[in-house]
């Protein structure tokens, strides 16, 4: 296995250069910059690293810092921001196929991640690789109340190689992580949007229609569940890559989130098609006690066309969603 180091802003990281040769795209397009505004949620790694680049995007150089477990390569703070200092966008998109594990009362959840960096200069950078999220769940008498503990960047287990724009894929994200075959593992979690979204995958994959179909606040599209499971007859493999940068709408006593979608279906005896799209995401905020109810979310509408196929994966994620 070759290995190099790169640079992506001050963080030195090593490059493993043994992912599969993705299928060629077209011409990639330069993605528009983004106009965030300050978000801040470390209750799940993928939050967490939407967080971590929106940070760095802010120039909020301390508090992207504070998200490591560990001085990033050894890097005081100064050093940290000087390395972003030319950074001034970046677009990031995850995959659900996040590898997870826990040792010693501590959960460490590997997520496959592709970067679209902008710099001052006007250059556009592209990375794929793999960023570890760790948190503890190990209760002591200062805190008991483990469940709702941060997650923290891994220093020592987080790296990406640099790749040609015009290489952008999301297949490339199907190995960066090194990730586990999926087998008979059951992901089953409302606690977050994107917990929502990976778990009906897996439910999808798995054949667990009525799980899948159950994530759905009314039925999708007005289908039956009957129709609902012949939709996914054929279906032998889906592969989902998500555009962060989501942000909670409010509404009538209910939040909404609106996530940019990728998705690779494989059918039998066929070739693998994409497509793209949003789904949307709700949770209430309405309780009947007297304290707010924990979040429990549900797909609320989607919008998924069939990719045409001379746009790229970086024109499909950052397509406005239509609902």
């Amino acid at each position: 296995m070759n290995r190099c180091h790169a640079v992506i802003g001050g963080l030195v990281i090593v490059l493993v250069l043994s992912l599969m040769l993705a299928p060629s795209q077209p011409a990639a397009a330069t993605p528009k910059p983004q106009a965030p505004i300050p978000f801040e949620d470390r209750s799940d790694p993928v939050l967490l690293i939407q967080s971590y680049y929106n940070a760095i995007v802010l120039r909020d150089y301390a508090r992207a810092y504070g998200y490591w477990d560990s001085a990033p390569q050894g890097q005081t703070l100064t050093q940290f921001s000087a390395g972003f200092a030319q950074t001034t966008d970046v677009w990031v998109v995850v995959s659900t196929l996040i590898r997870e594990g826990v040792a010693a009362g501590t959960t460490y959840d590997a997520v496959p991640t592709l970067l679209i960096a902008s710099q001052t200069n006007g250059t556009v950078k592209a990375y794929v690789g793999c960023f570890t999220a760790k948190v503890s769940r190990v209760e002591t008498t200062t805190d008991t109340n483990v469940a709702d503990n941060p997650w923290s960047l891994a220093n020592e287990t987080s790296g990406f190689e640099e790749i040609a724009l015009e290489d952008v894929d999301v297949n490339l994200m199907r190995t960066s992580c090194n990730p586990p075959a999926l087998g008979d593992l059951v992901v089953d979690s409302r606690e977050s949007p994107i917990w929502l979204l990976r778990s009906y995958f897996n439910a999808v994959h798995l054949k667990d229609y009525a799980r899948a179909y159950n994530y759905w606040s009314s039925p999708p599209n007005g289908l039956s569940f009957n129709q609902f499971v012949q939709g996914y007859a054929n279906t032998t493999d889906i592969f989902v890559a998500l555009l962060l940068g989501i942000q909670y709408d409010g509404a009538a006593g209910s939040t909404f989130v609106s996530m940019p979608t990728i998705l690779i279906g494989t059918e039998k005896n066929a070739t693998p098609q994409r497509y793209y799209g949003c789904y949307v995401a709700r949770s209430s905020n309405v309780g009947s006690g007297p304290t707010p109810p924990p979040p429990f979310w549900s797909f609320y509408s989607a919008s998924i066309k069939v990719a045409p196929d001379d746009a790229t994966d970086i024109e499909l994620l950052t397509t406005p969603c239509e609902l």
